[in-house]
């Protein structure tokens, strides 16, 4: 463990082997999903006349918000960057 405890920030042992990989996958899904709704979620109340920004810092003050909507929706979605770096393939793998 000392070997991956250098370069992690958090070490968790999660059961028999493949365990981890299985964590890891659905953490994926669960990440990129959160950042598809959180999109689609976006546009539709923006149709209904809510400004994003506004509606991404009531998001934050409540039980909806996430890593995605804290930063990524905000640094890279309503600021039109669109820089997230984690490409579609990689997403499409897990």
């Amino acid at each position: 463990m000392p070997v991956i405890q250098a370069f992690s920030k958090k070490v968790v042992r999660c059961g028999p082997v493949g365990a981890g990989h299985a964590v890891k996958a659905v953490n994926n899904a669960l990440n990129v999903t959160h950042l598809l709704l959180g999109h689609e979620g976006l546009l539709a109340l923006q149709r209904f006349g809510v400004d994003p920004s506004v509606a991404v810092d009531a998001i934050n003050g409540s039980s909806g918000r996430s890593l995605q909507t804290e930063q990524r929706l905000p640094q890279e979605v309503l600021s039109g960057r669109f820089a997230y770096g984690f490409k579609l393939p990689l997403m499409a793998k897990d």
